[in-house]
């Protein structure tokens, strides 16, 4: 019963196709409350291979649901939504954080063995945690060692391991004061120039590691180049 209600999808859902191409294409994109009442249409979008877009909008509008459709993590509401979904990442205002060995909650969601310690290190440095690199082999629950600032830190240090080609951030600095979250995504790009960015992000200094916002509002979706 579990694996029926996991791999089934409601008639009417979000549609997920995977794809090779760069580019992410939204086809007739509709989001809906889990109740079913409308919450705004998005329409037909394509957003360029290495791209970077901050969703803005008022509370409730839904960006943080646009960004749940487009990693799957939201079915409710039609549409089509087609991209390389195998090289992409989703960090949410909190992630999870596995027990185990520090080098096991870095390399989540792969496997420890995945990368050499040189990298896991590179990566915690990059993440402005060079304080754990000597517990890098160290047992612990870390979700509750790590402050939800450290955490956010590590969900950074996960993207420069695994180097996704799309990635999207779900309020994903909103525990870091602005000057970490300045050099985290400072970082980001020098780690990933070509990435494909989506971010939903409150602080306006952001703006400026990406090249267009898109306004949701009750009335749908506008697009404005940034400078």
């Amino acid at each position: 019963e579990f694996e029926r209600v996991v791999t089934d999808r409601p008639e009417g859902s979000i549609v997920r196709v995977p794809a090779e191409q760069g580019n992410i294409e939204i086809r007739d994109l509709v989001l809906d409350r889990a109740d079913g009442s409308r919450l705004v249409r998005i329409g037909d979008l394509i957003i360029p291979a290495g791209s970077r877009w901050i969703i803005g909008g008022s509370s409730g509008v839904g960006k943080s649901t646009l960004l749940r459709a487009l990693a799957g993590l939201w079915t409710y509401g039609t549409g089509r939504v087609s991209f390389n979904m195998r090289d992409a990442m989703f960090l949410p205002q909190r992630c999870y954080v596995p027990t185990g060995s520090l080098r096991q909650a870095l390399s989540y969601p792969a496997t420890p063995d995945r990368y050499d310690r040189a990298a896991c290190e590179v990566a915690l440095e990059a993440a402005n945690l060079s304080e754990l690199v000597s517990k890098l082999d160290q047992n612990a629950v870390w979700g509750d060692v790590l402050s939800p600032g450290e955490q956010q830190r590590l969900a950074f240090a996960r993207v420069f391991l695994a180097r996704p080609t799309v990635l999207f951030l779900d309020e994903a600095t909103s525990a870091l004061d602005t000057e970490t979250e300045t050099l985290l995504y400072s970082r980001l790009l020098a780690f990933l120039p070509e990435v494909t960015l989506i971010s939903v992000a409150h602080h306006s200094d952001l703006k400026r590691f990406h090249d267009r916002e898109a306004l949701l509002s009750q009335q749908g979706m506008t697009i404005q180049l940034l400078p």
